[in-house]
């Protein structure tokens, strides 16, 4: 049987148990896994703030607990909005050959990830419309973008549809999504692993 290398985008900020379950959710779910690696944001943040230790240290304590290989991800990306960390994320995994992505939602629907995903990144014309519709009513763009992606959900994916409300509601699974659309978007080989 094959062993594989599974990764984890990071920031340890500070290493938790939730960290730790995610391996082991991980593992049990692709028993093929060998490996982890961490691919870890320097001494700033996604949200730019510094981190409360410096990389060095929180690479040793996940080295500790359960990672073999941390990588430092570059401050441009990691300070960067979610859809850039997450691409530029993936984008060196991709180059690193790793063979799934674990990472945490509130909502373990892959399904309803990827039709989402796959919507977003098509953007049809239907969208756009109902988008323009909810901003010149008076929402704000985040708003008419959740509105707007009800609406589809309620028409086109009824079977996934409350799990797609869920995933556009909740900040873990937004990041999830980035990441899902990165990959995605990048042809990648790399398969997720949504850890709830």
């Amino acid at each position: 049987m094959n062993k594989e290398i599974c990764a984890v985008i990071c920031e340890f900020n500070p290493f938790h148990n939730g960290h730790k379950n995610l391996l082991l959710k991980a593992k049990e779910k692709e028993n093929r896994i060998e490996h982890f690696v961490g691919l870890m944001s320097g001494n700033f943040s996604q949200r730019s703030e510094p981190c409360i230790l410096d990389k060095y240290s929180r690479a040793e304590i996940a080295i500790k607990n359960g990672f073999d290989l941390i990588i430092n991800l570059p401050t441009a990306f990691c300070i960067n909005n979610a859809e850039i960390f997450a691409f530029s994320s993936i984008k060196i995994l991709n180059e690193l050959n790793v063979d799934f992505i674990a990472f945490g939602v509130e909502t373990p629907n892959e399904k309803a990830f990827f039709s989402l995903a796959k919507f977003l990144l098509r953007e049809p014309v239907f969208f756009k419309k109902e988008l323009k519709k909810f901003l010149k009513e008076g929402k704000s763009y985040n708003q008419s973008q959740i509105s707007a992606i009800e609406n589809w959900a309620e028409k086109i994916d009824k079977e996934n549809c409350e799990d797609i409300k869920k995933i556009i509601s909740r900040p873990n699974n937004v990041l999830a999504l980035e990441y899902i659309k990165s990959l995605l978007k990048s042809k990648s080989k790399i398969k997720p692993i949504l850890v709830e």
